[in-house]
């Protein structure tokens, strides 16, 4: 594993190096296994709206439902994307490695 957050609603949600997500129970249950990702997952975060954000070394943001259901893939960085949050306005900024630098 890479890393995990506690969701608003007190499930987990992890991500790994294996190019996917994991949302877990509060008790640790599995509950699905998020793919897409073609590269590591770096990170994931809960947007105010309960949908999911991931970014990964494949140079994609992914937007997943509350359930894990992917809704969108987001291109524009050259390289893996090292981050991502969400503004007050609820527009998204992602930042990504060298050479991109975007």
């Amino acid at each position: 594993m890479n890393g995990a957050l506690e969701l608003a609603d007190g499930r987990l949600l992890s991500w790994s190096f294996d190019d996917t997500l994991r949302l877990w129970a509060a008790d640790g249950a599995p509950l699905a296994v998020l793919r897409g990702h073609e590269g590591s997952v770096w990170g994931a975060l809960e947007l105010a709206d309960g949908r999911l954000l991931s970014w990964s070394s494949d140079d994609t943001l992914r937007l997943w439902a509350a359930d894990g259901t992917e809704l969108a893939v987001l291109r524009g960085h050259e390289r893996r994307v090292k981050g991502a949050l969400e503004l007050a306005d609820g527009r998204l900024l992602s930042w990504a490695g060298y050479p991109d630098k975007t």
